[in-house]
């Protein structure tokens, strides 16, 4: 059995934030508007048809903008208040967009875009947050926000029509995004104390959709083939652990874990689909399906339970 319609949802609104987030100046140039006080803006162009905009207000604030010969058409725009913050911005590729607003104390914000037709949208509120997006894929977008403090978000995009959206709200809360593959696309969102989220899609059509809230909860997600999915709607409560490993063509899953202190770890190396729900406190999950056409689904509440569930060979 397949399930693919939140997916759709996903990869719609990924769509509908990369239409929306991004505007472009229609002043090709230069323009640093600045007040306040001991802020700093440096704006480097290699090539006239770029547009850079830069808006500081607050005090100690720093902006670099390098937009490269190769950056036909780039546009930056970058917003900066409150105090300490920086924000670098490279630009190397034709036509990329970025847009960056800081509003906090102490936050950093990195991006490079190495790619055409690349977008980036950053917004950073609170204090000693960092941000870094690095987009080598033609046409990739991330829209990403950050409201909190101590919290630190790292996108990495490397292949054809990648997407994602991150949105953190918290504190010490951290998501590494790392997506290389035509057509893969990331939708996070993480509420919560102490939260991990870890996600690395290689292979085409790879899609991922998590939601986590909660405190020091963690999730590892790996996709490696063709057409695989995920979709990790609810991880909620306190120190459950996920781990999803999907490298077969074709694999999908759906998992909804919440309570205390759960365990859950899903191998699925083939055509495979699972389900997954687990609630309660103590309670361990460990399915492995390693056969084409396989489907499993488990359900777990109460206390201290354990369900493992093995299909096929792992020597096949």
């Amino acid at each position: 059995m397949k399930i693919y319609m939140k997916s759709a949802v996903s990869a719609l609104a990924l769509a509908l934030v990369a239409g929306a987030a991004y505007a472009a100046p229609a002043i090709k140039g230069s323009i640093v508007s600045q007040s306040g006080s001991q802020n700093t803006a440096d704006v480097t162009q290699g090539i006239v048809s770029a547009s850079s905009t830069v808006e500081q207000g607050g005090s100690k604030n720093t902006t670099v903008v390098v937009q490269k010969a190769s950056a036909s058409n780039a546009v930056s725009s970058i917003s900066q208040e409150a105090a300490n913050n920086l924000a670098k911005v490279t630009q190397a590729a034709a036509d990329v967009e970025s847009t960056v607003s800081q509003d906090g104390v102490d936050g950093k914000v990195y991006v490079d875009q190495s790619a055409e037709k690349a977008k980036s949208a950053v917004s950073q509120s609170g204090a000693d947050n960092t941000t870094s997006v690095d987009q080598t894929a033609e046409k990739a977008f991330s829209d990403l926000t950050q409201t909190g403090n101590d919290l630190s978000a790292k996108v990495t995009q490397s292949g054809a029509n990648t997407g994602s959206f991150v949105e953190q709200i918290g504190q010490f809360n951290s998501i590494t995004l790392d997506q290389s593959g035509e057509k893969a696309s990331s939708d996070i969102n993480q509420d919560g104390l102490n939260n991990i989220i870890k996600v690395m899609q290689v292979g085409e059509g790879a899609e991922s959709y998590i939601n986590q809230a909660g405190d020091t909860n963690s999730i590892d997600l790996t996709q490696s083939g063709k057409n695989t999915y995920s979709d990790i709607d609810a991880q909620d409560g306190q120190l459950n652990t996920l781990k999803v490993t999907q490298s077969g063509e074709g694999a999908s899953s759906t998992i909804k874990q919440s309570g205390y202190n759960n365990s859950l770890t899903l191998l699925q190396t083939a055509n495979a689909d699972s389900m997954i729900t687990q609630t309660g406190s103590g309670g361990l999950v460990d399915v492995k399906q390693f056969a084409d056409g396989a489907y499993s689904s488990v359900t777990q509440t109460g206390i201290g339970n354990a369900a493992s569930v093995t299909q096929g060979s792992s020597n096949k």
